[in-house]
């Protein structure tokens, strides 16, 4: 028997298109193809989609193209049947569409899992051999990942905070993926990092902590744990110079009011008040980061102090010019010293004996795990708020040790 369909059954041509289309590459896909042409598949599309003489888009305006003329199917099957089979049919290419576009999606997410992330990596200063240690782990993180591409970015001088601050501006207008950023600063970057943050640029600081919660994670030294070690090291260096831990000890510090120095400083003194409370600290010596204003306050120290039992230096600056004054004068083995950091002058006297301990870091571990927590980041992965990088005393009888030479120059890790 034959049944008369509805004269117009409106349809967007489109749709009817994109259904057929999903019906062939989803019967492709599970190898059914040969199916897809059986006689009655193709008069059920048509019993659904064709009209008696013609098929109406749902849209049609004053610029689509005219209705598309068609003649009725001939339909020789039952209607309840064909109405079952009209409905598997569609069930069918549902299923079908679905693991198609299934598969599109996955091939779609391993395309973007695939482009490369451009991610600047800006340090506090070029002129210190601290800040291109972090540069050494960033570059082998990114070495070891190729899809990840860094820039790296940085003042001449820690003094130099308002061209940090403008470095870092310009990096957010290029529009990144992702930022590691050594703050010199922990207020005048804030600005920046709050409007990169907003722009959807995930922002990891390193070593010295900012002033916002609008970060994606923070890696640093823990540096009051650090200056407590300093200053069990230089009651040691005392000790076994067979002098009383009671007279003056010099602080030679680089700057005012940075937060990382702020908590060494801070460490040192309240530890060392804890352990040897007859040692007395002489007012800090501030020296701008420059080694041979540190030599200086040193030599001066030396001189109006003849009773002075040693000196504790907050960073690789100040301690590379406490050692040339110490070495400079004639005082080598006679005032003990201890120093951050691990500067090849600083290196030079460990070995020499002129300093007694180096307080190390881990910069090369800032660089190398930072730039993992950005990339962490960019995926949108949950970090721990705050990571500890860890610190070591190095002195001449370990300095030789594995663990040691890596820590003292990262440019054994190079790859």
């Amino acid at each position: 028997m034959s049944c008369d369909v509805s004269n117009h059954i409106r349809i967007d041509h489109h749709a009817y298109r994109r259904f057929l289309l999903i019906i062939g590459l989803g019967q492709l896909v599970l190898g059914r193809a040969h199916k897809s042409t059986r006689p009655e598949n193709v008069v059920l599309a048509n019993y659904i989609f064709r009209s008696k003489t013609r098929v109406t888009p749902l849209f049609m305006n004053r610029y689509s193209s005219p209705p598309i003329s068609v003649h009725r199917a001939n339909l020789s099957r039952p209607l309840g049947v064909l109405h079952r089979n009209a409905r598997n049919l569609v069930r069918k290419g549902l299923l079908l569409g679905a693991v198609l576009i299934t598969l599109i999606s996955i091939q779609t997410a391993n395309a973007d899992d695939s482009k490369p992330l451009n991610i600047a990596v800006i340090i506090k200063a070029t002129d210190s051999d601290f800040w291109q240690y972090l540069t050494i782990g960033s570059t082998n993180y990114s070495k070891e990942h190729p899809s990840v591409k860094i820039t790296i970015y940085g003042p001449p001088s820690e003094a130099d905070v308002d061209k940090q601050v403008a470095i870092l501006e310009n990096v957010i207008a290029k529009k990144p993926d992702g930022i590691l950023i050594a703050a010199t600063s922990s207020d005048a970057t804030v600005p920046a990092i709050e409007s990169a943050t907003e722009a959807g640029i995930p922002v990891v600081t390193v070593d010295n902590r900012v002033n916002t919660k609008k970060i994606a994670a923070h890696l640093a030294t823990d540096n009051v744990k650090a200056g407590a070690l300093a200053a069990d090291k230089l009651v040691e260096a005392i000790k076994a110079a067979d002098k009383e831990p009671k007279g003056k000890i010099g602080l030679i510090s680089a700057y005012a009011g940075v937060e990382v120095l702020t908590k060494r400083d801070e460490g040192f003194t309240k530890h060392l008040a804890e352990i040897a409370p007859e040692l007395k600290i002489l007012p800090v010596r501030y020296i701008d980061n420059d080694t041979q204003k540190a030599m200086a306050a040193t030599s001066d120290l030396l001189l109006a102090n003849q009773d002075i039992l040693g000196f504790f230096a907050d960073n690789n600056h100040s301690g590379s010019g406490v050692a040339l004054a110490i070495r400079d004068g004639g005082k080598t083995g006679k005032v003990p010293a201890v120093a951050f950091d691990s500067d090849p002058e600083e290196v030079k006297a460990l070995s020499g004996g002129v300093v007694n301990a180096l307080i190390v870091q881990d910069p090369y571990g800032m660089g190398y795990k930072g730039l993992d927590f950005v990339v962490r980041a960019i995926q949108k992965e949950k970090l721990p708020e705050y990571t500890d990088t860890g610190v070591a005393a190095v002195t001449k009888e370990n300095m030789n040790e594995e663990k040691m030479k890596g820590l003292l120059d990262p440019n054994t890790l190079k790859k």
